[in-house]
């Protein structure tokens, strides 16, 4: 059996940037696309110290995480060991390169696949020798069969005792590759659950409140399908391609492929109970028991999306889904009472159970963040990053005003002093202010923390 493998010795690399220029060349990429990257490592004790040019690029795993992830089968491994990108499937989600601990995939501008080196693979086998071994002026380079034992780079792997770059501890900060899209895509998914959960909530405990039951109803699907849209615009591939989209269904094990499964049982399921409000029809029980257990599939699945990619401490951890499933209730709740407050105010003041379970809510999100930053922050260099970006770096402002303070601390002051304190209805002006405030706050707390959670996440990156 063949396995193909690149043997690249640091100590002879001079960081000329020949491999990079044939490899751009071979695959026609623009200037500033690139499979191969560069990495200045400092060696040694002082006063003996040197820097070590580190060129990095696809590891061709064992077992690739990015092929794990990836939702349409795009990815996959040949039987020679060689990990290959199948650009007629890719939709250009990016989850193979969050997954990728080494940033080694580039999204192509030109066609918004996510590709990487393939050992210029053409014809059912790698380039003889790949274009950047070929170009390689110091002899770094050295490509062949990892199974035979009498091969070039077996020999020089025993001769040089090489090993792989290790994964374990940070070296550098990756550039984030999922941004805003994605954060608003997951605060809507999350949101149109909560909101469905909060109807049925409604229909149960409150069935004179009809605005808030419809309005919970209505807002489920709208805001799930704006977040779908949102989906779709960050994956170029696809959206240039949208035929591509078929292939989501193709790859079960892959937690996006998962979550298109819920997704796609979820909203024929919330379309039918709207159309059924708008047509003032009765909306069997069952189908609100189907809703409302999809609903809470959606919510924890937005948590999952991102928990299990190790490659980030501040995602992969146990609590994260939880996180997002409270927050996602709570978003739900806010929605469905600012309509309650506005259109109902009479009964909604009334509601004194959905005001204790907003306060319980945020509650319990404060401390399941409280509890998930702690453990993020003893886990890695990585995770500790990620903590210290969020409490005292550069996302701080946003974290503790946008996030805490008027996300979090607001929303239980408000809805906790007139049901806990006071224990009276409020009916001045100034009290729907307040209330107005408190459950716009949520909100914008739901949607601070996907953004906080996505762009502060620091990667744990390869070392020598």
């Amino acid at each position: 059996m063949t396995r193909y493998g690149m043997l690249i010795n640091t100590k002879k690399c001079v960081g000329c940037f020949a491999c990079r220029v044939a490899c751009q060349m071979r695959n026609h990429l623009e200037t500033e696309e690139s499979f191969i990257s560069y990495h200045e490592v400092e060696q040694g004790k002082y006063p003996s110290v040197y820097a070590e040019t580190v060129p990095t690029q696809c590891m061709h795993c064992v077992d690739a995480p990015c092929q794990a992830v990836c939702p349409t089968h795009a990815t996959y491994t040949t039987d020679d060991g060689v990990v290959l990108v199948d650009e007629t499937k890719c939709i250009g989600c990016k989850y193979c390169m969050v997954a990728c601990p080494y940033g080694a995939r580039i999204q192509i501008e030109k066609t918004g696949v996510i590709e990487k080196c393939r050992f210029c693979y053409e014809n059912g086998q790698p380039g003889q020798p790949p274009a950047c071994v070929g170009t390689c002026i110091s002899k770094a380079r050295v490509f062949g069969d990892l199974d035979d034992p009498d091969s070039e780079i077996s020999r020089e792997i025993a001769r040089t005792n090489a090993r792989p770059l290790a994964s374990d501890l940070l070296c550098e900060v990756m550039t984030m590759v999922w941004g805003p899209m994605i954060a608003w895509y997951l605060f809507l998914a999350g949101a149109s659950a909560g909101a469905f959960v909060t109807a049925a909530f409604v229909e149960k405990k409150y069935p004179d409140s009809v605005k808030m039951r419809v309005a919970g109803r209505l807002l489920a699907p709208v805001l799930m399908g704006i977040g779908l849209i949102m989906l779709i615009l960050d994956a170029e591939a696809g959206f240039r391609n949208p035929l591509r989209f078929a292939y989501l269904v193709m790859n079960p094990g892959s937690v996006m492929t998962l979550g298109v499964y819920f997704i796609s049982a979820y909203m024929p399921v919330v379309l039918i109970v709207a159309v059924l409000e708008l047509l003032k029809k009765k909306v069997p029980s069952w189908l609100t028991w189907i809703g409302g257990a999809l609903s809470v599939a959606v919510a924890v699945y937005t948590g999952f999306l991102l928990g299990v990619v190790q490659t980030y401490p501040l995602w992969n951890n146990a609590l994260l889904p939880v996180l997002f499933a409270v927050s996602a209730l709570s978003a739900g709740l806010a929605a469905t009472s600012l309509v309650g407050l506005i259109f109902d105010r009479h009964r909604f003041e009334q509601m004194w159970l959905v005001k204790k379970t907003h306060v319980i809510l945020c509650v319990i999100e404060v401390t399941v963040l409280f509890i998930m930053l702690t453990i993020v922050g003893a886990s890695t260099p990585a995770g500790a990053e990620s903590v210290h970006m969020l409490l005292a770096g550069a996302y701080a402002p946003a974290f503790w005003l946008g996030l805490v303070a008027f996300g979090l601390v607001v929303p239980f002051c408000i809805e906790g002093w007139p049901v806990f304190i006071t224990k009276r209805v409020e009916t001045s002006i100034t009290a729907l202010v307040l209330s107005i405030i408190g459950e716009a706050g949520v909100l914008v707390g739901g949607f601070v923390l996907r953004f906080l959670v996505v762009m502060a996440a620091v990667p744990i990156a390869f070392v020598l």
